[in-house]
């Protein structure tokens, strides 16, 4: 004879949801789930007889029948009204069944399973818990060769991708820093053959050969570091979006003052130079600003370029730097513009090196924007003010509780001790009070907690099947 099949009655719980947004507090809910089987009862929670299992299918209830837990965003039932209440008969119909009633769980008690399957219980448990906006960091690599000058869809490249980056940033300046490096730099080691650059009014110098200074032009392949007037330093979105305008474009900065570099001139005259794309340069600058600068935030390296690098630039290298960025976790995405398809195979190594799998290739400036809104977004996240829980009351059976967090999308049980797993270091874990009614999160859990690294937080009793969390990336 088949016996009825049991069900786990999942334990519902409270959800330390986040929101995006200004600080707030949230409520978070762990409703009561009884304890019994997901047999037949032989009376519905008013005292009406069940309908029988022929006319509207075993077990089935006459009504929505509402359990008291308030419902929507941050509890931990969708829908309350649902559930029904789980049966304490078997069927009459099941001979082997007994036909006393089981006695039900005491409301706010918990429950012990009850068979091998097991049934959760839960109490119903409450806490205040703040959150704070946490800002996002932002590395531009920003390609303005000569080449961007070309147009795209019938606008210069590097006003097309200029202004898609600004119209990006604008909605998140008051949450995001931002840095530039922008390639090359408007300045050239001094040539001996054409020591003031291309002088228009000599002859010599529109004879083809050495001193045809109007005629060879010279290459900028230098990239100054990020404190210098052509670059952005770290700050807020709003100062980049003010700096970046006069920057965007190599030509228009010809004719502004020398940077203060020994051997190193700027030319006077627009034809003589051109813009090279010196991109290991320009990686190479903005690592070295990364390492001087301490963030609190996510941080994302964005490159942009429209072609294949030159000035000697060692590709490897390049790759090298970005697969060390990503193994700190910080992510680098990696934008060819039109002009890059014979670069194409290093730009998707260059992407997947930096964790983003392939590089963006938009078709217009509209796309580029919402990538690039996209990728921005990611970086501006809510974090924990604190790593103590305080629960209003004290739980009943403190070792059944367990720790859930979501991640990226994914719910994950934390163990209570981390510290002896890869990455996470010591002191890596939390722990509940004797009493029951606080908990602690420690270690390198609690600084990803408010670093904004989970979505939610909640606390589940009884039946728990998930994974635990992924082993954090980066120095313990």
């Amino acid at each position: 004879m088949q016996k009825a099949r049991k069900r786990v009655h999942p334990s519902t719980r409270f959800d330390l949801m986040i929101a995006q947004g200004f600080c707030v507090v949230l409520l978070g809910v762990a409703t009561l789930s009884a304890c019994a089987s997901d047999e037949p009862s032989a009376r519905t929670a008013t005292g009406t007889p069940p309908t029988p299992a022929g006319a509207a299918g075993r077990g089935a209830s006459t009504g929505p029948i509402s359990s008291g837990v308030p419902s929507g965003p941050g509890f931990g039932v969708s829908n309350p009204t649902d559930i029904v209440p789980l049966p304490t008969t078997p069927l009459p119909t099941d001979p082997m069944a007994s036909t006393k009633p089981e006695v039900e769980c005491e409301p706010g008690k918990f429950c012990e399973p009850k068979g091998p399957d097991g049934n959760c219980g839960s109490e119903r448990l409450n806490t205040d818990v703040k959150t704070i906006q946490i800002p996002g960091n932002l590395m531009v690599i920003f390609d303005r060769s000569t080449s961007m000058e070309d147009l795209w869809n019938g606008v210069p490249r590097w006003q097309a991708a200029g202004e898609a980056f600004s119209n990006a940033i604008k909605p998140l300046e008051m949450v995001l820093n931002v840095g530039a490096i922008f390639f090359p730099s408007p300045l050239v080691e001094a040539d001996p053959n054409c020591p003031i650059g291309c002088n228009v009014a000599d002859p010599l110098h529109w004879i083809p050969g050495p001193t045809a200074c109007c005629l060879n032009g010279v290459q900028a392949c230098g990239v100054n570091t990020i404190d210098q007037a052509d670059q952005i330093k770290f700050g807020p979105a709003t100062a980049f979006l003010t700096e970046a305008p006069m920057k965007w474009r190599f030509n228009g900065l010809l004719n502004t003052p020398p940077p203060a570099m020994g051997g190193a001139m700027m030319m006077p005259a627009a034809g003589a130079i051109v813009g090279a794309t010196p991109l290991g340069a320009g990686v190479q600058r903005a690592s070295e600003a990364l390492m001087m600068t301490k963030f609190e935030g996510p941080l994302v390296v964005v490159i942009l370029t429209d072609g294949e690098p030159n000035c000697d630039t060692n590709t490897q290298q390049v790759i090298q730097q970005v697969t060390t960025w990503q193994q700190q976790s910080i992510a680098t995405h990696v934008i060819g513009l039109p002009g890059s398809q014979g670069a194409s195979q290093f730009l998707t190594d260059l992407a997947m090196a930096g964790g983003t799998d392939n590089f963006l290739d938009p078709a217009s400036s509209m796309e580029l924007e919402t990538k690039l809104r996209g990728i921005l977004t990611s970086t501006v996240r809510q974090g924990f003010e604190s790593c103590t829980f305080h629960l209003d009351k004290a739980t009943e059976v403190p070792d059944k509780l367990h720790l859930v967090v979501t991640e990226g999308g994914a719910d994950k049980d934390v163990p209570r001790d981390l510290s002896n797993q890869p990455s996470w270091g010591a002191d890596a874990g939390w722990s509940i009070s004797k009493e029951g009614d606080t908990v602690e999160i420690t270690g390198r859990l609690c600084e990803l907690a408010k670093q904004g690294n989970y979505e939610s937080i909640r606390f589940d009793y009884g039946c728990v099947e998930l994974p635990p969390p992924d082993p954090p990336m980066g120095p313990a």
